[in-house]
């Protein structure tokens, strides 16, 4: 017992297809909100890197600047001959510091100091000495203070360091600085120089730039030691001993995005930081409102969805129980009702315009079925003179060979079988069915004319699988024997050849060496064939065969006409490959008689 499909009830149900459709909208709207959100990170992200990669940029430029310009004051205690090598050395070597000897140490600090215009303090530091001598570069007068530097009393050779910003504990300045010291050369005795550096240089580089975050940072640190921060701290944020970038905790518990390079000497780092948490706030901004704006769009796309599905759902349920009550035979109720889509509107008045066409042509059907029987009683009544011809000719040909008439009775049964091949019912035969038929059709011409012509065969193996419509050589072996063959002459050939060729196709020709034709001859012939008949005359022969081939085949087919190479005429058929079990089976799926009527009926009506 089948079972009954329940049919789907509900909008979404009767339109699957619609809703599956939307479904795919819905997910490329998202898809499209992902990469909208995507290139927006992106954005933000380049906007942060931008800006920080601008300022390190800066901060490690400014600063290899000044590690570098410390050797513009520290060159001058290898100058033996300048004002500043001599007060220098004494004071290294530990000579007793007279007023003149101070005054003359005061003015090479001072011409030391005038180097580099970023310099805001210079100490003097011997261990040997219970004081240092510091001169500040907005007094120019020198100072004699007690400073400790456990650190530098270590330093050897011309290595320089980097002290940090609490390089003077205890002593006010205006500014903030970070020191960097070498020690004199041994020819001088045993201490260091340290200069001060204001870091204003550093401050307004990163305050060229608006913050894009409150946390950002920017530290300088060498060797520990915190030499800027744009933060204001006074301790490294991080302690920092290789190049690193990623998340890393903070002394004060958060999670931190850092990123440090190397810059100046090879103990100094250059480090940006920013909360983690305040820089995917940044980055992530936008995210919530373009997934905001798309749920919106989505909810109004929904509902805009449901009103026209239920506007279509509407009126294609019109015409579906318009065709079901087709189907049951009642083709007098038109589809009615209001119709919104154009194209359902044209639906609706096309089934209209079928229930009628369909109503008349059923009413006509009865009439075909009647005109047929009489054409099959037509047809049976055909095929009993030509069964009284076929007995009248066997009889004949029983009678000749009982006469001893053996040659006569071989030409009766030739032309039995052609005639039967004739008013055959088959209208596509094999190729090699029809070059029999041809043969005898040639026996029978060549009894005529005593064997004056010769006929030969040319055919490739592969071409003989083939089928072709039924009498194609014939109306050209007839067209030869009536125009082209000499009588005065035993040296008359026909060669009937055939091969395949390209694209599905294939050529059958039949070629003579008879009287040939014209050029005009020629051309008015191609003329004739490709003219509409005039006559029913017309319909034999050659045109006959041309629209045949045309027919059956297409326009692409058909015969071509030239002279031949050694006299005479060469005709040639173009037919498609078609073995005969592929004809059976395109045969199989043709529509009806009714079918035909009805479709005949429909194309008088529009017309």
């Amino acid at each position: 017992m089948k079972k009954k499909t329940r049919p789907s009830h509900g909008i979404l149900g009767q339109n699957v297809f619609f809703f599956r459709l939307f479904l795919f909208y819905l997910i490329l709207l998202l898809v499209l909100a992902g990469v909208a959100c995507f290139f927006s990170y992106r954005q933000k992200t380049a906007e942060l890197n931008s800006q920080s990669n601008m300022i390190l940029s800066g901060l490690d430029r400014e600063y290899r600047d000044i590690t570098s310009s410390f050797w513009k004051i520290y060159m001058p205690l290898f100058e033996a001959r300048s004002t500043t090598f001599e007060p220098v050395q004494a004071y290294f070597s530990g000579q007793t510091l007279t007023r003149a000897l101070r005054s003359d140490l005061e003015y090479a600090m001072t011409q030391m100091i005038l180097r580099d215009d970023r310099v805001d303090w210079m100490v003097l530091y011997s261990p040997q000495s219970e004081t240092s001598c510091l001169l500040l570069s907005d007094s120019r007068q020198i100072q004699m203070i007690s400073l400790d530097f456990p650190d530098l009393s270590r330093m050897t050779g011309r290595r320089m360091k980097i002290l940090g910003i609490e390089a003077l504990p205890g002593i006010p300045l205006k500014n903030e600085t970070f020191a960097m010291a070498c020690s004199v050369p041994t020819t001088m005795g045993e201490g260091c120089i340290i200069a001060g550096y204001r870091t204003t240089v550093f401050r307004q580089i990163c305050a060229g730039y608006d913050s894009m975050l409150d946390s950002m940072c920017y530290e300088i640190v060498s060797d520990g030691d915190l030499v800027f921060s744009s933060a204001g701290r006074r301790a490294p944020l991080l302690n920092v001993q290789a190049s690193c970038e990623g998340i890393f905790s903070d002394p004060e518990g958060g999670k931190r995005y850092v990123k440090a390079s190397p810059c100046g000497d090879r103990d100094s780092f250059l480090i940006y930081s920013v909360l983690e948490q305040e820089m995917n706030r940044y980055v992530y901004r936008l995210t919530l409102q373009i997934l905001l704006l798309v749920l919106l769009f989505a909810i109004i796309s929904f509902l805009l969805y449901l009103l026209t599905l239920r506007v279509i759902t509407r009126e294609v349920n019109a015409i579906r129980q318009g065709l079901l009550r087709i189907s049951n035979n009642d083709m007098a109720t038109p589809i009615q009702g209001k119709f919104i889509q154009t194209g359902l509107k044209s639906i609706a008045q096309a089934v209209n315009d079928m229930a009628q066409r369909l109503n008349r042509t059923i009413n006509r059907a009865h009439y075909y079925q009647l005109r047929q029987k009489e054409a099959e009683l037509s047809d049976l009544q055909s095929k009993y003179n030509p069964h009284f011809l076929y007995n009248t000719l066997e009889m004949l040909r029983n009678r000749c060979e009982q006469a001893g008439v053996s040659d006569v009775a071989e030409l009766i049964t030739d032309f039995s079988a052609i005639f039967r091949s004739l008013i055959g019912s088959k209208t596509f035969v094999p190729l090699e069915e029809e070059l029999l038929s041809t043969r005898r059709y040639l026996s029978l011409l060549g009894a005529r004319y005593k064997d004056q012509v010769e006929v030969r065969y040319d055919f490739t193996r592969d071409v003989l699988r083939y089928g072709i419509i039924r009498n194609v050589f014939q109306p050209l072996i007839e067209n030869y024997f009536q125009y082209g063959f000499d009588t005065a002459t035993d040296e008359n050939e026909i060669v009937i050849s055939g091969k395949l060729l390209e694209n599905g196709l294939m050529e059958l020709s039949v070629k003579d060496n008879g009287r040939g034709m014209s050029p005009e001859s020629i051309e008015a012939l191609r003329i004739k064939l490709t003219a509409p008949a005039q006559d029913s005359k017309e319909s034999y022969g050659l045109k006959n065969l041309q629209q045949r081939l045309k027919l059956f085949y297409g326009d692409e087919c058909g015969l071509r006409i030239e002279s031949g190479q050694e006299g005479g005429l060469s005709v040639t058929i173009i037919a498609r490959t078609m073995t005969c079990e592929e004809y059976e089976s395109s045969q199989s799926s043709l529509p009806t008689l009714m079918e035909e009527d009805f479709h005949e009926t429909r194309y008088k009506e529009r017309t």
